[in-house]
């Protein structure tokens, strides 16, 4: 745009015309004053060429000239309005990338703090179920039975043996007699070498 304005005003000077600055045209035409790219309109342009020229007061000449210098004029404002356009898009971008960086780097540690979290639970949940198992294990020790008693009557050499056998803390019972009793983990007694009923006596013939 700055070539087009510095073209059209050496094209007016080679006409001994001088050339109008910015300044001077804003204050001498009310379209160069409230021209805007964002909102310019070529109807509008060619609706004031019009009235300029159905005036009557100037020559062709004089509207040309005149014409050309409003084309100067909107040419150097065109490219003002897109630079400063320019740097503000450049300013946002250079916002927006800032922001994404610093919410990259937040969600970043927002994640490695998950995942933390997310090993301190795993933990916890096995340290619950162990414990949830050693109290179920406790649970069933305590609710079984104990081995039942020795039986009164058994008493001998197999006596020590069976006590031996007992588990700790077991009572023994009185009037142990003479057979060898094998205890066993369920509880049941063997008995061998012996009987824990009397022999009887035959009589012969």
């Amino acid at each position: 745009m700055a070539m087009a304005a510095a073209k059209i005003r050496a094209v007016l000077a080679d006409g001994g015309i001088q050339a109008m600055s910015l300044e001077e045209m804003e204050q001498s035409d009310d379209f160069i004053r409230s021209f805007n790219i964002h909102n310019a309109s070529t109807r509008a342009f060619l609706e004031a060429f019009d009235a300029n020229r159905s005036t009557g007061h100037y020559s062709s000449d004089d509207c040309l000239s005149w014409e050309l210098q409003r084309l100067a004029a909107i040419a150097e404002k065109m490219e003002a309005q897109q630079s400063a356009w320019e740097k503000e898009c450049v300013e946002i971008q250079e916002r927006r990338e800032t922001r994404f960086a610093k919410d990259k780097k937040l969600i970043q540690a927002e994640e490695a703090m998950l995942c933390k979290m997310e090993d301190e639970l795993t933990a916890l949940e096995q340290a619950l179920e162990k414990a949830s198992l050693a109290r179920h294990a406790a649970a069933v020790s305590a609710t079984r039975p104990p081995p039942p008693p020795i039986p009164a009557g058994f008493a001998g050499a197999g006596q020590e043996k069976a006590m031996a056998a007992l588990p700790a803390g077991q009572p023994q019972e009185p009037g142990l007699q003479n057979p060898e009793i094998a205890l066993r983990d369920s509880g049941s007694y063997i008995l061998s070498r012996g009987s824990c009923f009397p022999e009887q006596q035959t009589s012969a013939g």
